[in-house]
């Protein structure tokens, strides 16, 4: 679909980094290879680094429903693109934390690669928030410290996990968004999957408003954040299922998320596209304007106009294969979208280090600059709040952002930036 041919390299230190919250299943990923992936070893196998107790393996038949497979769906989109460079799992927290859904996410990951993270002082903060993030040592489980610093970030880290903004306070995001922000000014993508619930949160959660009613489009948290590479979902247009060029669609079935923070406002590199897609689409629904999570619904709006918008580009999210143990498992959604671009990006990297020149990092803004690398998708929507949503459409839309990959394209313009 994108062009991407396969890959022949892979130098050492450019791993592609997965951020996990479950372990995966090594016996699935090794049919994966010689069923679908032939020219991978089927003991190939992911490097892996336990963040906090986390566990590596899971052998039970059961998995894909009670831990709903977002590993290996992860795991088995990203390897077919890095390979022969190799995949780092970062899986964080142990069973006892993963079970328990805490809302923190991000926080005990960010301390094991940036040591300086771990009590730092920001937005009047120090150090993680024991209301939301696990604490260790963990009497049921991992006895030991939490780890600070212990771990090397990947130059590129996929992740498909997010909350909704409303679940945590405003200045505990901005602490996080913070760090990622960091981290692109260090050389390292962080690329995040938007959702699947179009303008809603997880689980088709919209926010109420002053009449009791819930109406609010519901943004999720990562990908608000603007240093974030927002990705979103598409999928084959009906009639072209060879996957010829051009041919894309808004997922239908799971709908792309996008929308705008409640919390950051429109970043100046985002500003333009924004401005015409609502001049050329007048949105149908009353909005506010805010930032700091301020005033949400102020004048009867559902959407925040001022906000930062996302996704900032997409790829295809509907009918991706992975596996179940030994048996195909049909996943999709902007967490099978997250690692094609995050491994397209790596794939990207691969090349840039071998001409002597610096990862791509905060690579948001020359997407912007040029979004002619991307093949634009114009149609579909992002239902939810029992509205019909966003709409795609020419340009940056807030269903599918920018559009989607073209390798060869996004190859050629950035190995065109940067000097060795």
């Amino acid at each position: 679909m994108y062009n991407i041919p396969l890959g022949s390299s892979a130098i050492k230190g450019n791993e592609m980094g997965i951020y996990e919250r479950q372990p995966y299943n090594q016996t699935g990923l090794s049919w994966f290879f010689k069923k679908f992936a032939t020219y991978i070893p089927p003991y190939t196998t992911p490097l892996f680094d336990s963040i906090d107790g986390a566990g590596r393996f899971s052998n039970n038949e059961t998995f894909m429903t009670t831990g709903d497979g977002e590993a290996m769906l992860d795991i088995t989109v990203a390897y077919p693109i890095v390979y022969p460079q190799n995949v780092r799992i970062f899986n964080v927290d142990d069973l006892h934390w993963e079970e328990s859904a805490s809302l923190g996410y991000f926080n005990t990951f960010l301390d094991a690669i940036d040591g300086s993270y771990c009590n730092r002082t920001a937005f009047n903060l120090t150090g993680d928030s024991p209301e939301y993030d696990p604490t260790y040592p963990d009497p049921g489980g991992y006895t030991g410290d939490r780890m600070c610093g212990v771990f090397k970030p990947t130059n590129v880290i996929s992740i498909s996990y997010s909350p909704e903004e409303q679940q945590r306070s405003v200045n505990y995001d901005q602490r996080q968004c913070s760090e990622w922000m960091k981290l692109g000014l260090q050389g390292i993508t962080i690329v995040g999957a938007t959702g699947d619930f179009g303008v809603a949160g997880n689980g088709g959660d919209c926010i109420e408003d002053a009449n009791g009613n819930f109406t609010i489009f519901n943004p999720l948290t990562l990908t608000n954040c603007p240093y974030v590479l927002a990705v979103g979902s598409t999928q084959l247009a009906p009639g072209h299922p060879d996957g010829s060029e051009g041919h894309e669609i808004a997922t239908t079935d799971l709908f792309s998320s996008g929308g705008f923070s409640n919390i950051y406002g429109t970043p100046e590199w985002q500003k333009s596209a924004i401005d015409l897609y609502f001049h050329e689409n007048p949105s149908p629904y009353k909005s506010y304007n805010t930032t700091m999570g301020k005033n949400i619904g102020a004048g009867s709006g559902v959407f925040n106009r001022g906000g930062r918008g996302f996704p900032d580009v997409s790829a295809n999210g509907f009918n991706v294969v992975t596996v179940d143990q030994n048996d195909i498992f049909i996943g999709g959604g902007t967490s099978a979208a997250a690692p094609t671009v995050a491994a397209i990006l790596n794939r990207i990297n691969e090349e840039r280090l071998k001409a002597g020149r610096p990862t791509l990092g905060f690579v948001t803004p020359a997407l912007y600059a040029n979004p002619g690398v991307l093949n634009d998708v114009t149609i579909d929507n992002s239902a939810g709040c029992s509205t019909s949503g966003f709409a795609a459409a020419k340009g940056w839309d807030p269903v599918t952002g920018l559009g989607t990959p073209h390798y060869p394209k996004m190859l050629e313009y950035f190995m065109s930036l940067g000097s060795k």
